[in-house]
């Protein structure tokens, strides 16, 4: 074989590896990782040849690194190539700002997210988190905004915080008087 390693980008790819061989051999996939690695068909031929077997990596949503193995597999011989694909840590609001009129209400913030994060709520007595419900979507993150009695417009920033990295996305809430 032409190397035994490959490392892929979160974003997948195509992987080639040459063989050279004149006895017949099997191409096997680990099990735990056929979800993301697949054998794309190739052209087999007989005698020292080298024959090119192609794989598929689909693109990684997954937080953390990881790791695959593929088996080249003759009668005496045995091969062991080693996928790595990288991975990564996505916390990702679907606003940066979000209005509300004098008189307050319920705002809505979706996470898209694949590592628990915490909310750091700003130190205001007019904005607080609404709880979760068990009929609400753990990806939609809502917060009650009260009337603004006062003459100024005011905002405030709620921090989203990955509790690994500490990765931050912020949303704003600007309210008006």
């Amino acid at each position: 074989i032409t190397a035994d390693k490959f490392e892929i980008g979160k974003e997948g790819g195509v992987i080639e590896i040459d063989i050279k061989a004149n006895v017949d051999y099997n191409v096997e996939i680990a099990e735990y990782c056929k979800s993301w690695i697949r054998q794309k068909p190739n052209i087999d031929t007989r005698g020292l040849v080298t024959n090119k077997l192609s794989f598929e990596v689909v693109p990684s949503d997954e937080a953390q690194k990881r790791e695959g193995q593929i088996f080249i597999k003759g009668e005496t011989l045995s091969e062991t190539i080693r996928i790595y694909q990288a991975g990564e840590r996505v916390l990702v609001l679907s606003d940066k700002e979000l209005p509300v009129s004098c008189s307050g209400g319920v705002v809505s913030v979706d996470v898209t997210s694949n590592v628990e994060y915490e909310i750091v709520m700003p130190n205001v007595s007019w904005l607080r988190e609404v709880a979760l419900t068990k009929a609400m979507i753990t990806s939609t993150r809502s917060f009650e905004v009260d009337q603004n009695d006062s003459y100024d417009n005011r905002s405030a920033v709620i921090v989203f915080k990955d509790l690994v990295s500490g990765k931050e996305e912020n949303v704003t809430i600007n309210q008006m008087q």
